[in-house]
């Protein structure tokens, strides 16, 4: 079974998380319990649990949480923001987290990445973190065009900002033309 490695997205909002939250558990038997594999209260360095792609991205750890934050310019590739998890997961899993919407976009959405492997191709080795580099300027494409993963748009209102509100569940990466 490959590694699992959890991220989460912003795409021009901002986001927290509460103190005291899992957000990864893993089943422990077959009786539907979890041992708990992987915390943070989000409250002290983010950078030691996480990696984070977008240059224009920020984070900021407080006592009520973490405040991840995209860059300002909407439909901007380089104000995107990634953050990832350093430590990968096997096997099945739980994710829970508290998210707060902290912006007042009514476009765009965030997203949730699950289980991320590159595809393999050229510089896109199973390991993500061997090529961050590559995702300094965070689109979309890089993802969907070069990683294995389980995508989940979530608290979005679609592109157009007519309030549209979805949560959708894609698997990549995309086909490719022959």
């Amino acid at each position: 079974m490959k590694a699992i490695l959890i991220c989460i997205a912003a795409i021009v909002v901002m986001m927290s998380c509460k103190n005291n939250q899992a957000l990864v558990s893993e089943k422990g038997s077959d009786r539907g319990e979890w041992n708990l594999t992987f915390h943070d209260d989000c409250t002290e360095d983010w950078s030691k649990l996480w990696f984070l792609d977008g240059l224009e991205a920020s984070i900021e750890n407080s006592d009520n949480g973490m405040h991840f934050k995209a860059g300002p310019e909407a439909a901007n590739d380089a104000h995107h923001a990634v953050l990832w998890t350093k430590e990968s997961f096997y096997g099945d899993m739980k994710i829970e987290f508290d998210y707060t919407r902290t912006d007042t976009a009514n476009k765009y959405m965030n997203i949730l990445y699950i289980q991320a492997t590159g595809d393999g191709e050229g510089p896109h080795v199973e390991d993500i973190s061997k090529w961050n580099k590559k995702r300094e300027v965070p689109a979309m494409r890089e993802y969907f065009e070069n990683m294995n993963v389980f995508h989940i748009s979530f608290a979005a209102f679609g592109n157009t900002g007519d309030g549209f509100h979805y949560v959708r569940a894609r698997r990549y990466p995309k086909l490719r033309e022959q």
